[in-house]
């Protein structure tokens, strides 16, 4: 009884003491935040505590858009003649006026290609409405090889081959409204032993000493004291005063070899570069010619001159040259070259020799600086480019000659409504609610002939050419179209151009078709602001070569 009496009172001792041991605990810091109580025996430990809100997670970026070609409506530009074949179109843009353009094309005015060159006839074309509408004008000394190019401000130029292998320069001040009568260079003169051929035209257009040079590269035949009967070189004629007057012509290098100019371009320093090839004879042309680009940086007095890095394997059609005017990489120099079967040579005269398309280029290196590469081959167009104004030059990316299997064709719009082609493998998804390309099958294209090239606002590399297709009716071809936004290491998928297929040799002038089977030995493309670039090109869909340009916008392009 009396141990069981203590018991209330020994309770009551023990809550007395653990009271006191509580009171002595210091608070929590708060309702949230425990730091449990460690013995001294205990090794410390971190307090728990509620972790702080997350930061908010960065935005997604946006979606890229799509590389998307946007195709305008073909407009027929020599409509106002529709039974007379137009071939060797070539087109000219105002460097600062989007709605000023000028074209230019061999026809036959009488429609009987067969009475041979001295028939034929330039007709000059002119747009005020950026290419909606054209006006025709006459050059009535030229027979053939138009080659145009504006000048500063209003200036603009053409040059064209006359009888007696003479060359003539027209001027107009007024970008192509009225023209003066033509001058006649004369180193350029022609005459017996003194025929020339392919006249080129480059203008100065830059602030410098020079601006406002013109330029006419050409071939032009030796003289027999000195070489051999017949061999031409490729020389150079300056005017100073607007195209008034020319110079003695520069000779760009003596060999026992024929030259051709292909193309030139001026840059931005003033320096003058000219593209030329040499060759063994117009019926057997050397097996592994070269291309070589001839530098001036005195207004064509004197020339550097280096190689490009690949053989031509017989070919003599002209290969284009483009200069970036652009800031990124101004003055870089693009080249654009298809491949063909080495020795295959299709007569047509000096700028007449063909390739097979759908034919492989020899693969072998060639003989020429260290680093040369082998010729392109048929499955594309390989691009060359300069960095340093045409003393080096290094391959860049190969463009497929026509979409791959399952690549885009865009369906024809609405009458002056543009046509919309998402390149096959252009990567992106459209965005939501962007409108989807409609697309419709077509054949890929055997080979690729008769390039152009030309670099728009921003850098964008654009390429137009046509791609072949062997068929039972002769080469079938349609104009085709990409563009590289790297400076031509990568290429878009490539879009059609042309609604309709054409097949020369099926047409109304064989014999035209015979010579020219893919409109021309060259074509033109003209780069605008933002990425758009307009074609003019010759096709016969209506059994007659007739010309006809289109636009090709690059949306999504930086």
């Amino acid at each position: 009884m009396a141990t069981a009496a203590r018991v209330p009172a020994l309770l009551a001792v023990y809550a007395a003491a653990g009271g006191a041991l509580l009171a002595a605990l210091p608070p929590p810091a708060s309702p949230l935040e425990v730091a449990p109580q460690l013995s001294a025996r205990s090794a410390p430990a971190p307090a728990w505590r509620l972790a702080p809100p997350p930061t908010p997670a960065a935005p997604l970026p946006a979606p890229v858009p799509p590389r998307v070609f946007l195709v305008g409506e073909a407009v027929r530009v020599s409509g106002d003649r529709p039974d007379v074949p137009h071939v060797e179109p070539f087109l000219a843009a105002h460097p600062d006026d989007a709605e000023t353009l000028f074209g230019a094309a061999v026809s036959f005015p009488d429609a009987d290609p067969r009475r041979g060159i001295e028939e034929t006839a330039v007709a000059g074309f002119r747009s005020s409405d950026g290419g909606g509408s054209w006006v025709r004008v006459r050059f009535r000394e030229c027979l053939v090889d138009p080659w145009v190019s504006f000048g500063k401000g209003a200036d603009l130029y053409l040059a064209c081959l006359v009888r007696g292998g003479a060359i003539a320069v027209y001027r107009s001040t007024d970008a192509g409204r009225s023209w003066s009568s033509p001058v006649h260079p004369s180193g350029a003169a022609g005459g017996a032993g003194r025929s020339a051929d392919h006249p080129i035209l480059a203008v100065d257009r830059s602030a410098g000493p020079r601006g406002g040079t013109v330029y006419v590269a050409f071939a032009r035949q030796l003289p027999p004291a000195r070489h051999r009967r017949g061999l031409f070189g490729t020389a150079v004629t300056t005017s100073r005063d607007g195209g008034r007057t020319f110079s003695a012509p520069a000779f760009l290098r003596r060999d026992e070899l024929n030259q051709q100019p292909f193309d030139a371009a001026v840059l931005a320093d003033g320096s003058l570069v000219v593209l030329f090839m040499d060759y063994a004879s117009d019926r057997q042309p050397r097996a592994r010619s070269r291309a070589w680009a001839a530098r001036s940086a005195d207004g064509g007095r004197s020339f550097t001159i280096a190689a490009l890095p690949f053989p031509l394997a017989g070919r003599r059609l002209p290969l284009p040259l483009a200069a970036d005017r652009s800031a990124a990489h101004r003055d870089r120099l693009y080249v654009a070259a298809a491949g063909q079967q080495p020795g295959e040579d299709r007569e047509g005269g000096p700028l007449g020799a063909l390739a097979a398309p759908g034919q492989q280029a020899r693969q072998d290196r060639d003989d020429g600086p260290s680093g040369a590469l082998s010729a392109p081959g048929s499955g594309g167009l390989r691009l060359f480019r300069s960095a340093d104004g045409g003393r080096s030059w290094t391959g860049a990316g190969i463009v497929a000659c026509g979409p791959p299997a399952a690549g885009g064709q865009p369906a024809a719009g609405g009458s002056g409504s543009p046509r919309a082609a998402s390149p096959a493998g252009a990567g992106a998804s459209p965005a939501a609610g962007a409108r989807t390309p409609a697309v419709r099958s077509q054949p890929a294209a055997d080979g690729c002939e008769t390039p152009a090239v030309a670099v728009g606002g921003g850098g964008v590399v654009g390429v137009a050419w046509y791609g072949i297709r062997r068929e039972v009716r002769g080469d079938c071809f349609d104009v085709f179209f990409s563009a590289s936004l790297d400076g031509g290491d990568t290429w878009l998928p490539a879009v059609r151009v042309t609604p309709e297929t054409s097949c020369p040799r099926a047409g109304s002038f064989p014999r035209v078709a015979s010579r020219w089977p893919f409109g021309g030995d060259y074509s033109g493309l003209a780069a605008g602001a933002g990425g758009r670039f307009r074609l003019f090109w010759a096709d016969s869909r209506t059994g007659v070569y007739q010309v006809w340009t289109a636009t090709v916008e690059v949306t999504g392009s930086p």
